[in-house]
């Protein structure tokens, strides 16, 4: 019996090592699937319905979509990268949800917020910097 209450300095290593292993694995898991919950789901082309091809074909015809009152506001949205135009067209032009701005672009709907802001951002900035 008394060999069981006696403990070495390397049995309490041995435990601390073992739960910390232990931890260490199952968070890796936990990332793990996180991440591949995360990763968008691709299908196939002939998965893919009509009416979804018909929006992309569509789409190319939708894009010349701002008539600008002003010169400098047109100078300045067609200098935004062509992902923010995108994303400003079909939020302020052609009145889409950004779920449907999602699907459309095969991204994420924090990733279209994402795009607005930093567009809108870059906007106020330039015409900021066009009246000093």
């Amino acid at each position: 019996m008394e060999k069981l209450n006696t403990w070495t300095d390397g049995d309490h290593l041995r435990i601390r090592f073992t739960s910390w292993l232990t931890t260490l694995l199952r968070r890796a898991r936990i990332d793990y699937v996180r991440q591949q919950e995360r990763r968008l789901k691709t299908i196939s082309l002939e998965e893919v319905n009509e009416g979804e091809l018909a929006f992309e074909e569509n789409y190319a015809s939708l894009q010349s979509g701002f008539e600008f009152e002003e010169e400098r506001l047109s100078r300045a949205f067609f200098s935004l990268p062509l992902n923010r135009q995108q994303v400003l067209t079909m939020l302020f032009v052609h009145n889409m949800e950004p779920t449907e701005i999602a699907r459309a672009l095969n991204c994420s709907v924090d990733y279209v917020y994402t795009l607005r802001k930093r567009a809108l951002d870059a906007l106020r900035e330039m015409l900021r910097e066009e009246e000093l």
